[in-house]
Parts: C-alpha cells; sequence; structure tokens
C-alpha cells in the first residue's frame, strides 16, 4: 500500500531505485493489536461457522487523518488470499453509508426544508418514485419515523428519500458529497461502466475501506475533511526530503451536521444491534450488509471517536454469499482494539482523555430531545394538534372508550416532502394511526352492592360488596362527606371496609366509586344518620 502511494506521489523510477528512507504512519502498537485480534477472531471458529473466510480493517487518527493501523486479510501468511489488500479493493458498504447520506441531508440548503434527528422521513413504499422495488432488510415498513430511527434502524427507504431530496431525484449530488467527504472513489466503478443510481444512497456502489474510514474520519472531524495518509516522510538516500507530511483539511461539512449524525449514532441502548460501543470509550458506530442474490454478502461496522475511526469489513474474497446478515458480526475485534487504542495508547501520550466528546456547535437546538441545526425552524412542514387517546391501548379513543380512559394529547402533523403524504406522529408508544381496539362498547362495568354502616361509639364502619365486570377491579375509593377514607388499589372483588370517627349528631353522605384495570368506573351515593350519645 505505501509503495503504490509512492509510485504515484514521486513516480515509479524514483521508487524503483530504492535507497529511500521511509517513515510511515502506523502506530506498531495497534497495529499489532489489530493483526493479533483479527487472527484470534478467526480461530475461533465463529466466522467458519457462518462461511466467512476473511476480514480487513483500517483504523485512522482522527485529528490527522493518518492511518495507523490496517490489516488488509485475516493473516499475511495466510494460504491463497492473504497478502491480498482487500481494505483497498472495492467492496460494497451497505448501510454505512447513509451516515453520510444523512449529514448532506443535515447541511443548509437553498430554498430547501431543513432537517434534523426528529424531522419524519415516512418509511413506506416509494417503488414508483425509486422505479423499481425497494424493501427493508426485514421486508417491513415502519411508518412515519423521524430520521434518528431511521438511521439507529438502518432503514433503506427514509435514506433514498433523502438522496432524492438532496439531488432534486438525481443520485449525482449526494455521491458526489460522499466523494468530498473522503471516500473519494465510491460509484466510480459504477459510473466508469455506464451509471448509478439512487441505490447508491444505501451502499449499491463499491467502496475502498481506507477511503470510508476517512469519510468518517471528516464526521469525526466536524466536517473537515483530511486525506488519508500512510506516509509521513521520505527521503533519499542523499538525505534530501522528497515528501513530507502535510496537515491539510477543508471543510464539506457544516459543523452541526456533524455533531447531529455523531450524536444519533452514539446512541447506546436504541438501534438494530443495541449497544455498539467500545468499554472505556465514548464512541459512535453504523453497520452494514451488502447482498448478493438476496443473501448476505458482505459485513461491515465503522466505529469512531474524536480520536480514531476503525473500520472493518468480513466476508469472501470471492464475494461468495455468508451465512449471517448480523452485520455486528465483528464487534469483538472492534471493541478489543479500539478500547486498547484508546485506553493503553492515545490516552497515555495524551491524544485522548476518558469522556471525551465533540464540542456542541453554536446553534444546535433541541427540540422535544431531538437535534437540530440553527436553520432548522419547527413550522417546516409540520403542524401540531390534539387527539384523544386510550390510555390503555395507546390509540386513538372511539365512542366506546370510558371517560376514565381518555388522555388528551399533542401530536405532530407531518407532510412528507416527497410523496405529500400526511403522517402523524405520536408520543412514544401510542398509535395516531390506530383506533382503541382494547374496549368494547358491550363491556361490563363493575359493581357495587348495597352499603352498610356499623358504629362503635364514635368509629364508624363503612361496609361494601365489589365485584368484576368484564376486566378486574384496580381501585376503589371510599369517602364521607367528601372526605377521602380509603383510597387503595385492589386486585379482586369482595367485601370492601373503611372506618372513620364521627363526633357528632347528623345526617353524613357515603360515597363509593371502584375501578377497573380498563378505567370503567361505577359510583354508589348513600347516607347514614350519626347520634350524638354516640
Amino acid at each position: 500500500m505505501v509503495r503504490n502511494q509512492l509510485s504515484k506521489e514521486l513516480g515509479e523510477s524514483v521508487v524503483g531505485r530504492g535507497g529511500l528512507t521511509i517513515k510511515t504512519t502506523l502506530d506498531w502498537r495497534i497495529q499489532e493489536k489489530l493483526e493479533t485480534e483479527m487472527k484470534a477472531f478467526f480461530a475461533t471458529g465463529r466466522p467458519d461457522a457462518v462461511r466467512i473466510s476473511n476480514g480487513a480493517a483500517t483504523i485512522e487518527d482522527t485529528q490527522t487523518g493518518q492511518i495507523v493501523a490496517l490489516v488488509g486479510s485475516r493473516d499475511f501468511n495466510h494460504a491463497g488470499y492473504g497478502q491480498d489488500n482487500a481494505a483497498v479493493s472495492y467492496i460494497q458498504p451497505g448501510s454505512t453509508i447513509k451516515s453520510l447520506v444523512f449529514a448532506q441531508l443535515f447541511d443548509k440548503h437553498d430554498n430547501k426544508q431543513a432537517y434534523g434527528s426528529g424531522t419524519v422521513l415516512s418509511d413506506d413504499n416509494i417503488d414508483s418514485l425509486y422505479g423499481a422495488k425497494l424493501r427493508n432488510w426485514d421486508g417491513k415498513f415502519m411508518g412515519g419515523i423521524n430520521i434518528r430511527k431511521a438511521l439507529s434502524f438502518s432503514r433503506n427507504i427514509p435514506a433514498v428519500k433523502a438522496a432524492y431530496i438532496i439531488g432534486n431525484g438525481s443520485a449525482k449530488p449526494v455521491v458526489e458529497g460522499i466523494r468530498n467527504m473522503g471516500n473519494t472513489n465510491y460509484c466510480r466503478q459504477e459510473e466508469n461502466a455506464g451509471g448509478y443510481g439512487l441505490g447508491a444512497s444505501i451502499g449499491a456502489c463499491g467502496t475502498k475501506q481506507t477511503e470510508l474510514v476517512n469519510a468518517y474520519g471528516t464526521l469525526a472531524r466536524m466536517g473537515v475533511q483530511k486525506d488519508s495518509s500512510s506516509v509521513i516522510e521520505v527521503k533519499n538516500s542523499q538525505g534530501e526530503t522528497l515528501k513530507k507530511w502535510k496537515d491539510d483539511g477543508k471543510r464539506v461539512i457544516d459543523p452541526q451536521s456533524a455533531y447531529i449524525v455523531n450524536d444519533i449514532l452514539s446512541d447506546r441502548t436504541t438501534g438494530l444491534h443495541g449497544w455498539m460501543g467500545v468499554n472505556g470509550a465514548r464512541t459512535s458506530a453504523k453497520t452494514g450488509t451488502s447482498d448478493k442474490g438476496s443473501q448476505p454478502k458482505d459485513l461491515w461496522i465503522v466505529n469512531y471517536s474524536p480520536a480514531l475511526v476503525m473500520g472493518i469489513w468480513l466476508g469472501n474474497s470471492d464475494t461468495s454469499v455468508i451465512g449471517t446478515s448480523a452485520s455486528n458480526y465483528a464487534m469483538p475485534v472492534v471493541r478489543s482494539v479500539m478500547s486498547f487504542a484508546h485506553t493503553q495508547v492515545y490516552a497515555k501520550e495524551g491524544k485522548w482523555k476518558s469522556g471525551q466528546w465533540y464540542d456542541r456547535p453554536n446553534g444546535v437546538q433541541t427540540v422535544d430531545g431531538e437535534l437540530y441545526p440553527s436553520w432548522w425552524n419547527k413550522k417546516q412542514s409540520q403542524s401540531s394538534e390534539k387527539i384523544t387517546f386510550d390510555k390503555v391501548s395507546k390509540k386513538k379513543a372511539t365512542n366506546c372508550t370510558p371517560d376514565g380512559a381518555k388522555e388528551e394529547l399533542e401530536v405532530t402533523k407531518i407532510i412528507d416532502p416527497l410523496t405529500k403524504k400526511e403522517s402523524i406522529k405520536a408520543p412514544d408508544g401510542y398509535d395516531a394511526n390506530a383506533e382503541d381496539d382494547t374496549h368494547k362498547c358491550e363491556d361490563v362495568k363493575p359493581q357495587i352492592g348495597a352499603v352498610s354502616v356499623s358504629n362503635s361509639g364514635k368509629k364508624y364502619t363503612i361496609s361494601v360488596d365489589v365485584s368484576a365486570g368484564t376486566w378486574e377491579v384496580a381501585a376503589i375509593e371510599i369517602t364521607v362527606d367528601g372526605k377521602s377514607i380509603k383510597s387503595s388499589e385492589i386486585n379482586t372483588g369482595g367485601k370492601q371496609t373503611a372506618t372513620v370517627e364521627i363526633s357528632s349528631a347528623g345526617t353524613h353522605t357515603v360515597s363509593v366509586t371502584v375501578r377497573d384495570r380498563a378505567y370503567y368506573t361505577a359510583t354508589s351515593n348513600s347516607s347514614f344518620t350519626s347520634s350524638s350519645s354516640d
């Protein structure tokens, strides 16, 4: 890899003459750890069990773009393809490309709606726009989900919509944006062979791992692209410096956009594969899978922090399909190597410290727990209204929903920027597109029997029998003259009692209310007379 880079930059004749002193960017401690963990992973037999025979990984220093470790195969000495460098081969990256698409969508575009992590891009059928059948990995649609969930759960349709919006229906602008971020040759083979389509936004083109890692480095550098490098300095036999690394960079993505993507990918509890983090270091992560004939072929992970970016690929050199679609399969390698590199190397050299994260750019807005750039306006393509829900089914209330089960909540109505369809975003756990199917108009309410009152001196005991209707009883309240003397949860019918002390003579009102688990209620009112002689 180093020779190829120098041959391009210095010329084959210079490199061929020899006598060069070359200082590379590799950190031998991280390189050795990467080689050891990759070999150990394949030695477990887990890859063989799912027909995976090879892998490659690249680790880049975030701040410089320098490659600090790289393995092009599972083992350099492995028979057949050990000396082939898959890290610079063209392989489809699957859903790892989506992060680079949404980073561009979050950027400011003239005369276009602004987007943030909470913006809804509905996951629905867009075959007519896409020009072919487009589905998610599970064959399902999730409906009106926001971008955070779309990226965390790796949905294809919102990513394609994002690319469509960026390019007004053309894939070229989003691909150029991906290339500008450092994935320089993404879709280059397809372009030379006749072209590419919107499938490029979900990883349908070939990429080089080193370039994909560099593009994620742009996210980690908060939108500043720096070319990846494997060489720091080259001198000839006379001691003359022929090449010296220079720290150059250019801004290609707004820092607010990069920050929002980094935040989404750092979620530790949501996503397709649960926690994708590294012990001891806060990182962001994205997985990807490419297919061949509807069967998984390549598995990807990119895991990164303000200090380091690591990309890893698993698959077969002959491009044959594999036996799993679990794109987090290589996390044992990622977790071990990235933890070591952060805590044992970079921390000791002052290049990283525990808890380190990105500085939040000025202008980033937090609205209902989601992040939006400064140019986003809440009124864009959405409005709010209140809907009455059933608190049991968490669906819209009907005329069969009892009053006690009704609650009024604010929902957001969104117009999809492409399909122009209206969708409703309700609070988490609530479904504004379905009606209460828990309550039935023929349901029987709980029953209250006769109320009796007995006394011993000034102490009066209220007794009442309650029974369940369609649903089990759940709570009872007994009041005397408007004052509660018993309010408790119950789980069975039968006799309920409460005692109150009354000092003066007179007539008193007793009210008994019982509620069941579906929030049906029944109330019974009665009265009794107390005597001063008591």
